[in-house]
């Protein structure tokens, strides 16, 4: 039976510095928010105004993913395994657990680290900015779904929780997408990851 395989080296472009660019885009979120207050207060409060600020919030919520993933994808563009299908590959982050990131760059982003999900026949590999990641799929204890909580708002994608059997120590990972730009796609994309992934372990077992 083939062993979970994981390589952990220095972070190159997701350390402090990408983690800190990836939320300073999340803040542009912001902006549409900003100038729907702006417009509320220029005008006579009405029935109409009232619903600017409530359509600005709508908006924002659909496009929820697009400037962190836009901003992920930077920074993982030149990671794509080659020979790829299209159809198995997925720009992830993944939390380890226990966390392999600590301190100040622990409390600001939730993930250790971001890259390349590709589901294989046999396997899960991981292919990020810092870790290398294998995992067959008969290695694959539990697959669980879970929700992002007050950090997603409670509407964001979730999670998809992964139970490992020899993983140098580790008791498993978490897995987001994170190559959706708006709301409903990520859903899309985490429900067809979590399927996939559930399903192999299955047969597997």
């Amino acid at each position: 039976m083939e062993r979970a395989r994981i390589e952990i080296s220095r972070p190159g472009r997701f350390g402090l510095t990408g983690v800190l660019a990836a939320h300073v885009m999340s803040f542009l979120l912001a902006v549409p928010l900003l100038i729907a207050l702006v417009l509320v207060s220029a005008k006579d409060l009405g029935i109409f105004n009232l619903l600017i600020p409530i359509m600005a919030l709508l908006a924002v919520i659909c496009v929820l993913p697009f400037f962190g993933n836009a901003c992920i994808s930077l920074i993982v563009r030149n990671l794509r395994p080659t020979n790829s299908r299209e159809d198995r590959t997925w720009v992830v982050q993944i939390t380890l657990c226990p966390r392999i990131r600590k301190g100040l760059r622990a409390a600001l982003e939730d993930a250790d680290d971001v890259g390349y999900l590709v589901l294989e026949e046999s396997a899960l590999i991981f292919t990020g900015d810092s870790v290398q990641l294998t995992i067959p799929f008969e290695r694959i204890r539990g697959v669980q779904g879970e929700n992002v909580g007050l950090r997603g708002a409670y509407i964001a994608s979730g999670r998809i929780a992964l139970e490992t059997a020899d993983l140098n120590g580790f008791e498993g990972l978490e897995i987001a997408e994170r190559s959706s730009r708006v709301i409903f796609s990520s859903r899309r994309i985490t429900r067809e990851i979590f399927a996939r992934i559930k399903a192999s372990a299955d047969r597997a077992q």
